[in-house]
């Protein structure tokens, strides 16, 4: 199994989602079945030492997208091209 999450951090609103992410000393995951149904809650402790890197990642990936000309910046590609670069 695995989780993946993929945030565009152009749009506001996933950009607070992953800031208020990184700072949650908490992680609360609910599983679901097949048929949509709840399953169940699990909460992951997320170390300061954790959360303290994520924000740095957070930090330098906003500072590289600005440094990206508007008219070459497009998720959908960048997404992608990461996908076959870490395939799962």
């Amino acid at each position: 199994m695995a989780i993946v999450m993929t945030l565009r951090l152009a749009d506001p609103d996933q950009a607070r989602c992953l800031s208020r992410l990184v700072k949650q000393p908490q992680l609360t995951f609910d599983f679901y079945s097949e048929e949509f149904e709840y399953a169940f809650s699990k909460q992951v402790a997320h170390p300061r030492e954790s959360r303290q890197g994520l924000e740095a990642y957070v930090r330098r990936a906003i500072a590289y997208y600005g440094e990206i000309p508007a008219d070459q910046r497009d998720f959908d590609r960048a997404k992608a091209a990461f996908q076959r670069a870490f395939p799962l």
